[in-house]
């Protein structure tokens, strides 16, 4: 039955990064500023989630009352500001700066996870965590002579490191929830979105045509209401260095959308980055083991 557990975990982590593979296109897609397009992403998901809550009964004034809340709610605090530093990034430091420095969370998700809970990181494991970020660096093609570190680029990596960092603590409360049920931590989560982000809308300006709000409400439903379901539900089960590696299918799965939808062509060493990623995807899951007979033997 655990085996079961884990690939269940595995295959719902997947498909929650395959969509996060899409919010670029979708946010692109809706023309609308990034809080914008983000309060409308959490209202919009918050009402599906608040409305499947309801459905399973799971709105009780017992749990809602819990001393669990305050795990919750302060995971929805660094998973909002998370998104704030995100954005905010792209604004003093290329995308692709910033990008490379948010995947540092994955480091941060094992290292606060042997820190603070004296879990040990499997060697094999953490190889293939390396593995999966030198994909990536070859996915972004990142050319580090051309970077000059200015205070603005400087800034922006360090708001992108804030964003990893947030991300692994976000990570890590939701694994101490794991006995509520997914949606309702969601739902807690992304309502303290709509509240977090009201004042930084400006509504008197708002423009978004019926095209606009469809790419909207595919980042509320599919993106939101979905994706958080099952991911949340995949961080319950699986230990922290499989989460670190599965999530470098995110930029894997943007890369190809980019090339799908807008025409952005593939070279070959970004192919192969992401085929590093996704063989180690595999081996984490498959591999593990690998080193530790080796080390037995």
């Amino acid at each position: 039955m655990k085996n079961i557990g884990l690939n269940n975990g595995v295959v719902e982590m997947t498909v929650a990064m395959v969509l996060s593979g899409f919010i670029g296109l979708f946010v692109f897609e809706s023309g609308q500023d990034p809080f914008t397009v983000v309060f409308y992403r959490c209202v919009l998901g918050a009402g599906f989630l608040g409305l499947y809550c309801w459905w399973r009964g799971v709105l009780t004034r017992e749990i809602l009352l819990s001393k669990s809340m305050l795990y919750v709610l302060a995971g929805g605090a660094a998973l909002i500001t998370n998104w704030i530093f995100l954005f905010s990034s792209f604004n003093y430091a290329s995308i692709s700066i910033s990008t490379v420095t948010y995947h540092f969370q994955p480091f941060f998700l094992l290292l606060l996870n042997a820190i603070l809970f004296k879990q040990k990181i499997q060697l094999g494991k953490a190889v293939w965590l390396l593995v999966a970020f030198a994909g990536l660096l070859l996915i972004i093609e990142l050319d580090l002579e051309q970077i000059s570190f200015s205070n603005d680029e400087f800034l922006g990596m360090l708001m992108a490191l804030a964003v990893g960092f947030l991300y692994a603590v976000a990570t890590l409360v939701v694994k101490q929830v794991k006995h509520l049920k997914s949606e309702l931590v969601a739902f807690v989560q992304i309502s303290l979105g709509v509240l977090f982000l009201w004042p930084l809308v400006d509504f008197g300006h708002l423009s978004i045509s019926g095209y606009q709000w469809l790419n909207i409400l595919a980042l509320g439903f599919l993106n939101t209401f979905v994706m958080y379901i099952i991911m949340y539900r995949a961080f319950a089960k699986l230990d922290v260095s499989i989460i670190s590696v599965l999530v470098f299918i995110y930029p894997v799965v943007a890369i190809l959308v980019d090339y799908v939808f807008y025409g952005q062509n593939l070279s070959g060493v970004q192919i192969f980055g992401i085929v590093l990623v996704l063989v180690a995807a595999l081996m984490v899951n498959i591999g593990g083991k690998i080193f530790t007979r080796s080390a037995k033997a």
